[in-house]
């Protein structure tokens, strides 16, 4: 259809204003131009001042989102299409729209998206009764607690809106939301504010009572310190208590130390008020906790909702109380900068099988962990088609492509890619080494020597005179991190041996014997040798595996870094001679101390099955050849599975990226616009027109580069191509970039909630599931500053 080069500039200005179209035209200034009726429709997923959102819970929502529908409701914007009604007359379908020039000459009329229908904002917020009309015996539906969707006669002396309008009810909830807006703008209008003075007094002073108390909470939630201790009821002990030593838990502790510190408020508060009005019971603890835990929530969902796309990661794991516990954190990002955020715990068993015979098995699988994710997503009222990332572990019970958690996420979340942990990946082909008989072993040997010190104070004794420090034990789940207990073991491992000998003379049997065994075991020359070997390779890992739980690196960076990882493997072992030349060497030093002889073992002219066999001459052909290149092997080809090319281009995306872009001729860029489109288009926009649309933007994108030549440095990560990219410009590849920089590349987030259920420990482990959530958000997000006025609205808001 035809329109106005006006009404097309008006379009175009709008969108770009609101930022929730993200169609990008170009404009002819002499012509009209030919547009798809659909590019004048607002794209408006957020529509968070729709009442028709909230019309089901219309009677618990608070104050502040009140005002809001009042003053700010959501509107139709320019070149919105209004529904319309469809009607039978003289045996012919007609149509009767909705038109903008009824919500213009009715002003408490609004259109909700939601429900497709109209409102009317002041009886559906203040109108409290059942029933209306003139007898007050009508069961009040339409335009009250429904919406209005027929709209064959609407204006005229017996309309629809005329007749609303005309009724008392409606002038009723229409001076009820004036004088809500005066009070709730200007308290001090309120007319019991009036008539007693002292009122709004009184509701000042217990505002700054709550203060230092909701002050207490915040400083032991930062902090991770526990708040209860063996009592926590009843009125606070004095010094002149009977019992002034007792200690009531660090809350009340704190709070009596801020009382004699000169806070008058809190003094007066806690020796005026009655024990069941003071607010400091474990149950008002809780609801304080709640509402700090809720405030911190709203934060990083606004972050959420503006960024609009966001991916998902979650990790399971037994905590101390051997509940099964799922963490929860959100991958997204906010001014152009990723951020990786923690939201909640949520028990597996208590929330999936709550309802369960004893009898039943509780069994967790792949299919139970997707559809808790799915409750928590929405319960966080968040978009699933937004969501273009998911993030977990390596293991079969997420990653199933019938039964996994992420496949039954992909059901109703369309457009989430699977995003690999890249450090559990890597600790995953280390763990290969295993399959190499002698690096098996030497691991074995290890453990048993530092278990063997760790197990008794009088050989410890002897490894501190010695060594001066503690062997570490072997990590059992990360391998990677094993590097570090292999470079101290090889540092030490000449007075290690000097230990276990003088441990070999004692008279106690049981030491003597097992020191005399590992001294003959660390003195061996395939021990050494193995120890050497898997340390090369160890320490070439570590660094990516520390680099990969930074949570500002992104997927390019770390595709790189993989793709390095793999180039020195492979070179290594192209150069294999001599890189197992200079480790041979420096095994043979350490053998040439305890002057241990460096000799072939013992071949036979038979093949066999479980040891390494192999015809050769001299210990360095044999050694490398029956540890090295099969450890070699083992590590390379597994990184090569696990980091295929799909997964470290992550849909192409990362062509965009101007070093890449480069690269590309105009038939490959076609290709992968295609490509984009076909995978985030319907995620993006609508419009039949995008492919054409991004198209010409990937062109000015690379032209921009070409262009600044050598005067500009590319940018090396995504985050700096995000920065340079205007999006006034580039619409449609700022968005694609943003996408690529909210991928996830491990479940370090996860890990490190994790690491803060310290707050759960064995001395308070039976903590209440919302408790455990409130202290972590608190724990975790330092970086949130907390508004203490709006926690106390929420605690006063939630009926206490």
């Amino acid at each position: 259809m035809k329109r106005s080069q006006q009404t097309m500039d008006l379009f175009i200005a709008k969108k770009r204003v609101e930022d929730k179209d993200l169609f990008k035209v170009e404009k002819d200034s002499e012509l009209s131009v030919e547009y798809p009726e659909d590019c004048f429709q607002a794209c408006d997923s957020m529509q968070k001042n729709d009442i028709g959102n909230y019309i089901e819970s219309i009677s618990t929502i608070d104050d502040h989102l009140k005002c809001e529908l009042l003053e700010r409701p959501w509107k139709p914007s320019l070149g919105f299409k209004l529904p319309f009604s469809t009607h039978n007359k003289k045996g012919k379908q007609e149509k009767r729209f909705l038109n903008q020039s009824h919500l213009d000459s009715f002003p408490w009329l609004i259109y909700s998206d939601a429900k497709k229908g109209v409102f009317c904002k002041y009886c559906a917020l203040f109108f409290t009764a059942t029933m209306g009309g003139s007898h007050k015996h009508v069961t009040l539906q339409k335009l009250v607690k429904k919406p209005l969707t027929v709209f064959a006669k609407l204006l005229g002396k017996d309309g629809d809106l005329c007749t609303h309008e005309k009724r008392q009810y409606h002038r009723n909830s229409v001076q009820a939301a004036k004088d809500f807006l005066n009070t709730h703008c200007a308290p001090e209008r309120n007319v019991m504010n009036r008539i007693s003075s002292q009122r709004l007094q009184q509701i000042q002073e217990n505002r700054q009572r709550l203060k230092p108390i909701v002050e207490t909470i915040l400083f032991l939630g930062r902090q991770n310190i526990p708040l209860r201790g063996h009592r926590d009821d009843g009125e606070l002990c004095k010094e002149a208590d009977t019992e002034p030593l007792m200690n009531e838990g660090n809350f009340r502790e704190l709070l009596q130390f801020k009382d004699n510190s000169g806070g008058t408020a809190l003094a007066n508060h806690l020796e005026n008020t009655h024990s069941n009005a003071a607010y400091i019971s474990e149950n008002t603890q809780n609801q304080l906790t709640e509402c700090c835990a809720e405030e911190i929530r709203r934060v990083i969902l606004e972050r959420v909702k503006e960024s609009k796309y966001y991916c998902v990661i979650f990790d399971e794991t037994t905590d101390i109380s051997h509940s099964s516990q799922l963490s929860l954190c959100l991958s997204y990002v906010y001014k152009n900068q990723r951020h990786e955020d923690f939201i909640a715990f949520e028990n597996v068993h208590e929330s999936c099988f709550k309802d369960s015979s004893p009898s039943f098995e509780p069994k967790v699988s792949g299919k139970v962990l997707g559809q808790l994710v799915i409750r928590q997503i929405k319960k966080l009222n968040l978009d699933l088609m937004n969501c273009v990332g998911i993030g977990t572990d390596g293991c079969s019970l997420m990653i199933s492509e019938q039964l996994g958690a992420v496949a039954e996420i992909q059901k109703e979340a369309k457009y989430a890619t699977r995003c690999p942990c890249f450090n559990d990946t890597i600790n995953l082909s280390m763990s290969k080494t295993s399959k190499v008989q002698s690096i098996r072993n030497c691991i074995g040997i290890i453990k048993e020597v530092a278990h063997f010190f760790n197990a008794s104070p009088q050989r410890n004794h002897v490894l501190l005179n010695v060594v001066n420090a503690q062997l570490k034990d072997m990590c059992e789940t990360h391998w990677v991190e094993r590097s570090e207990c292999l470079i101290q073991f090889l540092d030490q491992i000449e007075k290690i041996v000097e230990a276990l000998e003088y441990i070999s003379q004692w008279t106690e049997p049981a030491s003597s014997f097992k020191a005399q065994a590992l001294l003959s075991a660390l003195q061996n020359i395939e021990f050494v040798v193995a120890l050497h070997c898997q340390l090369a390779i160890f320490t070439l890992c570590l660094p990516l595996s520390r680099l990969f739980q930074k949570k500002t690196v992104d997927l390019t960076g770390a595709a790189a870094l993989v793709t390095d990882l793999l180039s020195v493997l492979n070179k290594q072992r192209v150069n294999c001679n001599e890189e197992f030349s200079s480790i041979f060497s420096k095994a043979s030093q350490v053998l040439s101390k305890p002057d241990v002889a460096i000799e072939l073992p013992r071949i036979t002219k038979k093949n066999q099955m479980h040891r390494a066999n192999i015809p050769v001459s001299t210990p360095e052909d044999y050694y490398r050849q029956a540890i090295y290149i099969p450890l070699l092997d083992s590590v390379t080809c597994d990184l090569q599975s696990r980091f295929s090319v799909e997964t470290l281009s992550s849909c192409d995306l990362t062509c965009l990226l101007p070093r890449n872009i480069l690269l590309l001729n105009n038939e490959a860029l076609t290709l992968k616009v295609k490509t984009f489109c076909s995978t985030y288009g319907n995620l993006i926009s609508t419009n039949p027109s995008l492919e054409w649309a991004l198209l010409s933007e990937v062109h000015l994108w690379k032209e921009k580069w070409i262009q600044s030549g050598d005067s500009i440095t590319l940018p090396e990560s995504v985050e700096e191509a995000l920065q340079a990219c205007d999006e006034d410009v580039y619409l449609l590849v700022n968005s694609f970039l943003k996408i690529l920089l909210t991928l996830p590349i491990s479940v370090s987030s996860d890990e490190r909630s994790f690491s803060s259920r310290r707050l759960k420990m064995w001395l308070r482990n039976q903590m209440g599931q919302e408790r455990l959530t409130g202290l972590a958000l608190l724990h975790i997000h330092r970086e949130i500053k907390v508004d203490l006025d709006r926690v106390i609205d929420r605690f006063a808001n939630s009926g206490n």
